[in-house]
Order: C-alpha cells, then sequence, then structure tokens
C-alpha cells in the first residue's frame, strides 16, 4: 500500500500542536492534575477529551502510574476507530483471554500487525510497558497501519539517537522506532537528558507523547482496512479418532464405546484452518505420558490402556475456537468436560478411559457443559476446605485444618467443601455436647448447632475421590489434644465426656498409601467414672498440680470400707461427696492424674507412725522412670509436709512401706 507523506514542524512540537484552550475541554478536573502547572497538563486534559485515555473512578488521572501494555493496545483501539466487534470472539494469546475489556483491543492489533507477544508466546498482559516498546509500537501503528510517512530512511532515525549516551541500551527492533519518535519531536530524554529505552512509560509521558503526535494520530483518512481474523476460518472443523480392540480405528464426535474395552490410542486433526494445528496428548495405565502428536498423528499402544488425555488447537483456530472434550472412566461415567489442553481423565490410577466425546465452540459460545471435575491425578495435592464456628468467629483452613489452640474454646458449627474440579463431594455429620448425632450434611452446608459444642466427628467421601482416595481426620479435643486418625466414617472424638472439639485436620490419602498416622485414641466414649472424673477437673483446672490441690480440700470422715472394694469405690464416694478418707483422696487424684495422661497408679500400705504401723493411701507417678509419690491426705492435715512430687524417704516426708499398687 502507498505510503503518504507527513510533515511535522519542529522539536518545538512538544506542548504546542494544537494550542488549545484548557477550559476548552469536556472532561472535569482531576483531582491530581492540575489544569496548568505541570509539563503533562495540556497534554493529560486534551488525551482525555480526544477520547483516547480514560482518569480513574476515583476522579483521579494517575500521571505517575506505569502502563501496561493491554492498556496502551485499548489506547491506539481508540485512536483507530476501528470497528472491533469483530475481535471479541477471540483469545489472539494464551494470557488474553476471551471477554476481558482489553481481549478486542489486543486482537486488533495483533491481527493488524501492531504490536506481537514475546517469544514464548504470551502477551505480556499486566507487564508495564517500556519506553522503547511504546514508541516501537506508535511507529508501527502510525507507518504501518495509518500508513503515513515522513519520507525518511532507517538510518536518519537511527542517527537522531546520536545524541544520547544511552542510546545504546535500546534493543536493536527498537531503535528505529525510537529514533522516529525523537527525529519527529514526539520523544525527548528525561529530566537527566537520557533516553531511558527500558524505563517504564507513564501515564503522563504517555499523554504527552500522544499529544505531540496528534496531528498525525488525527489523519486516519489513509489507514488501512482492519484485517478480519475470521476470513478463511468461517467453517473450521475436527476429525477425532480413536481405537480399541473390537472395533479398530474409528472417527466421530465420540470415538470408543461405553461397553468396550478401553481406548488403546487416539488422534486428533483440524480441517479448514490455515496455519493451525491440532496437538494431542495421552496417558497410558503404567506408561505415563505420551506428548505432542500433531494433526492427525495415531498415539498408539497395542493393549494399552489410556487413563487421561488433553488437546488444543494451536494458531488462529485456537484464537478463534475453542475446544472441549471429556472422557467416560471405567466404573464412573463421565467425567466434566476439560478444554484448549486441560487434562481430562485420570492419572496414576488403573481407570482406563472408554469413550471420549469431542466439541468445536466459537469462542464466546455456549460450553457443551458443565466444566470442572474433567481430571484428577495422584500426582496432585488435593485438599478439603473447612470452616468451623470456634469462640464466636468463623474460621477457615486451607488444606483441610483449622484450630484454634486455647483450651475452652469449642467447635459449634462446621462445614467442609471438597476440591474444586473433581466430580465428587464430601459428606460429615457432628456429635453434640448432650444433643446426640446431627444429619448427615454435603458440600459446604453447615451442620446448624450454632450455640452447641461438637465432640466428634464423622466425615466421608462421595463420588470419584470416593473410590481414589481415604479421607482421614483427626480432632483436637480441648485438654487432651489431638485424637489418632479416623477414616472413611469412622468417629474422631469423645463422647459423653463434654469434652468438646477446638480443632479439625483433613488429609486426602490416595488408595494406595499410607495412613498419616496412628489410629490409637482416634474415638473415646467415657464410662460414668470417667465423665465424674471429667466434671472434677472441669472444677479443679486441667493440671496435675490443680487436681492434686483440688483433693486435699476434701473433709475428711473415717470410713470402715475394705480397699479391696476397690478403686473406683472410693474415688466415687470422694467425687460425689467431696470427703472421705485417705483412699478416698488418693483415688480421687489418680483417677484425675490418669485423665491426665499421667502414668499413675494407686497404692495401698502402711506408714510409721508414734504409735506405729499405721493403713494409708497415697499416688505413685511413673515420670519416665522417676518414680514420685504423691500423698493428699497428708498434704490436707500437714500443710508444711512436701508431699506433692517426692521420693520416698526424702527429708520432712512420711515413711511409707509394704504397699502395693492397686491400680
Amino acid at each position: 500500500m502507498k505510503k503518504h507523506s507527513f510533515a511535522v514542524k519542529a522539536a518545538t512540537v512538544i506542548l504546542t500542536v494544537f494550542a488549545l484552550s484548557v477550559n476548552s475541554f469536556a472532561v472535569k478536573t482531576f483531582n491530581d492534575v492540575p489544569r496548568n502547572g505541570q509539563w503533562y497538563s495540556e497534554a493529560v486534559y486534551a488525551c482525555v477529551d480526544y477520547g483516547w485515555i480514560n482518569g480513574y473512578q476515583n476522579g483521579n488521572f494517575g500521571p505517575a502510574d506505569s502502563m501496561q501494555r493491554q492498556d496502551f493496545a485499548v489506547v491506539l483501539a481508540k485512536i483507530s476507530g476501528a470497528d472491533l466487534s469483530v475481535y471479541n470472539n477471540t483469545e489472539p494469546f494464551p494470557d488474553v483471554p476471551y471477554g476481558k475489556y482489553y481481549t478486542a483491543a489486543v486482537a486488533w492489533a495483533k491481527y493488524n500487525g501492531i504490536l506481537s507477544g514475546y517469544g514464548n508466546g504470551n502477551f505480556g498482559t499486566g507487564d508495564r510497558i517500556t519506553r522503547e516498546q511504546f514508541c516501537t509500537i506508535l511507529f508501527r501503528f502510525v507507518t504501518e497501519y495509518l500508513n503515513l510517512t515522513d519520507g525518511c530512511e532507517e538510518a536518519e532515525y537511527l542517527s537522531a539517537l546520536d545524541g544520547y549516551s544511552d542510546s545504546s541500551n535500546a534493543d536493536d527492533w527498537a531503535r528505529a522506532g525510537l529514533g522516529w519518535a525523537v527525529k519527529n519531536g514526539f520523544l525527548s530524554g528525561n529530566q537527566q537528558g537520557e533516553l531511558a529505552p527500558k524505563e517504564f512509560a507513564y501515564r503522563g509521558q504517555v499523554a504527552v507523547i500522544l499529544y505531540n503526535a496528534s496531528e498525525l494520530l488525527f489523519n486516519t483518512d489513509y489507514a488501512q482496512t482492519p484485517v478480519d481474523p475470521t476470513v478463511g476460518y468461517e467453517n473450521v472443523s475436527i476429525t477425532a479418532e480413536g481405537n480399541n480392540r473390537e472395533i479398530g480405528w474409528h472417527s466421530g464426535n465420540t470415538v470408543g464405546k461405553l461397553n468396550n474395552s478401553a481406548l488403546q490410542g487416539v488422534s486428533l486433526n483440524v480441517v479448514n484452518a490455515p496455519d493451525s494445528h491440532a496437538v494431542s496428548n495421552a496417558c497410558y495405565d503404567g506408561l505415563g505420558w505420551y506428548n505432542d502428536f500433531v494433526d492427525g498423528s495415531r498415539i498408539y499402544i497395542d493393549g494399552g490402556s489410556v487413563t487421561a488425555v488433553s488437546f488444543k488447537l494451536t494458531g488462529r483456530a485456537g484464537e478463534l475456537y475453542d475446544l472441549y472434550y471429556r472422557c467416560y472412566i471405567s466404573g464412573y461415567g463421565w467425567f466434566g468436560w476439560a478444554k484448549n489442553g486441560q487434562n481430562a481423565g485420570v492419572e496414576g490410577f488403573s481407570m482406563p478411559v472408554r469413550s471420549i466425546e469431542f466439541s468445536l465452540v466459537r469462542k464466546g459460545g455456549s460450553a457443551p457443559g458443565e466444566l470442572g471435575g474433567a481430571f484428577v491425578s495422584s500426582n496432585g495435592v488435593y485438599n478439603i476446605n473447612v470452616g468451623a464456628f470456634i469462640a464466636g468467629v468463623w474460621v477457615t483452613g486451607a488444606g483441610g485444618y483449622v484450630n484454634m489452640p486455647v483450651n475452652g474454646c469449642y467447635i459449634q458449627d462446621i462445614y467442609m467443601e471438597a476440591p474444586s474440579g473433581i466430580a465428587s463431594g464430601i459428606s460429615y455429620r457432628a456429635y453434640i455436647i448432650n444433643g446426640g448425632c446431627t444429619e448427615w450434611k454435603s458440600n459446604g452446608y453447615t451442620l446448624g448447632t450454632l450455640g452447641r459444642n461438637v465432640e466428634a466427628v464423622e466425615i466421608k467421601l462421595t463420588g470419584l475421590l470416593s473410590q481414589i482416595y481415604d479421607v482421614y481426620y483427626r480432632v483436637n479435643e480441648n485438654h487432651f489434644g489431638y485424637s489418632g486418625w479416623a477414616k472413611n466414617g469412622t468417629t474422631a472424638g469423645t463422647m459423653y465426656g463434654e469434652i468438646g472439639l477446638s480443632g479439625i485436620e483433613i488429609r486426602l490419602v490416595p488408595k494406595s498409601g499410607s495412613a498419616p498416622g496412628s489410629s490409637a485414641n482416634r474415638f473415646k466414649e467415657f464410662n460414668e467414672m470417667e465423665r465424674k472424673t471429667i466434671a472434677a477437673l472441669n472444677k479443679s483446672g486441667w493440671s496435675l498440680r490443680a487436681a492434686f490441690n483440688w483433693t486435699t480440700g476434701f473433709k475428711y470422715v473415717t470410713m470402715t470400707a475394705p480397699t479391696s472394694k476397690g478403686v473406683d469405690y472410693f474415688a466415687e464416694y470422694g467425687f460425689n461427696n467431696s470427703s472421705g478418707n485417705c483412699y478416698v483422696y488418693a483415688a480421687c487424684f489418680y483417677k484425675m492424674a490418669k485423665m491426665l495422661g499421667y502414668d499413675a497408679y494407686w497404692c495401698c500400705g502402711y506408714i510409721q507412725t508414734r504409735s506405729g504401723l499405721q493403713s494409708h493411701g497415697w499416688v505413685e507417678i511413673n515420670h519416665g522412670g522417676d518414680i514420685r509419690a504423691y500423698d493428699p491426705e497428708c498434704v490436707s492435715k500437714y500443710p508444711q509436709i512436701p508431699a506433692y512430687s517426692f521420693h520416698y524417704g526424702q527429708k520432712g516426708t512420711w515413711k511409707y512401706s509394704d504397699y502395693s499398687r492397686l491400680a
């Protein structure tokens, strides 16, 4: 196409191109840009009035904010006046998804040769645009899209950079664009007199450069007709193939048969799509992935079993169309839909694909079904989302973990959610203190138990997860710490002790994997004596010293019952009456120490008195091989005697002899 000449007056054009009165602008005054006084003021209000750049919703313009690459594409599209509707249903780069405010503008700029992406194929959405990128793109827009030329050769542009000591910092591809901007007076150095090609372009600078070039930018008479990216791609289609033992290779929108053997091979081709390709990948049971088979090349292993696949279109076809596919998995059924290179099926489990369904949809069209639940992998890390109402607030935990590490903080309600993207669910119920068992709830619904304390839970998986994973869980019990690990609907926690929970931890483990820990003490149903012991600890405080002190406060009474009655007889008497003899004191403290987790023993024997040996009861605790005695009745009578945690024969303590551990 013929280039049309333009001429720019001189470098003094920097802020005097149109000499418009700022009072003529319809735009309101920005909070951060005065009408006069800043080097960018006139340019900002001019560009906003032209409709090229907008301010922010908060009333600011942001002159010192860097401009991002996608936003500059939007600015140029506005300057061009092009009808962008033909670009709406595109995805021009992997990081420029369909439906964003900038998608059509970036697509217009790409298909009309104004800008390109990076070497990795991405556009760089969110990246701040540099001064050299900005000038190069503007150069292309003026000379290639608007078809305007100043009549200069490239050598003249390059020589325009000689006055800048840092011009060598510019990349080779950017030097012509920078020189063009400098030569025509659109760009000058920064405050240090440097070209600064790698510095980011700020919104105030962008406004000034565009204002300086506005005489050109309004000249769209010779602009090229925007490229329609859909031309030549109106009839794109795909051809899918599958292979199983019963019928061999066959084609269709659905390959494989639900009641046949597993697929042994797959392929995909794209038709009526110039410069585009179909890429196929397949995972085989026990063999792993076979990748990057292109344009109908068959992935095939005789006797193999496909367990997962992925497909994508590249080139213009992939930018204009979405490729959807889903797998029918033996033993489970149809998974959810995947698209555009996402994995579908199962990896790491012997669950073969029997059938694959394909659907090709124009960008912006409706998906053939719900996305998600398309793929699961033994290498994946899947977590349960859990929330618990603890201490008056909802506490949420990623990774299946919530905890309030303070005794006396009770969980009063729970919800759980299965991992997203997997066709599965999670169900759960709880046992409530003095309230029985709740109904099963699932997938984000709360138990509805606010105001009542939870003491045990049961959790189970549904759907795909239940077939390939076990769910393990443990609870943090007030005063006792974490329980052992429960599994797949068994109970974790306590019942009838009014202990309550302060935390939950949940883990998913493949069926072939090992449990995260021991199941010991995962659940405890307290008997009547244990409930009395817990009630006593709630009164005394949950520590060994507090329990000892509490029992020393009993009232001493004479009892004739022999020790053969057993420790429970004496402990129950003490818990019921807060009184008793030495055997009662010792029995209650023994029960409380055992509940606290100590290796305790109820001892009955003799002490030496002035009148001779006297029968007596006390407690021993084995602290990792260090045997210490505890005599609450002694301290109750004689507080000055050091009868808490002492060694036999210790100075100032009684002499104990001829005793037996009766419990």
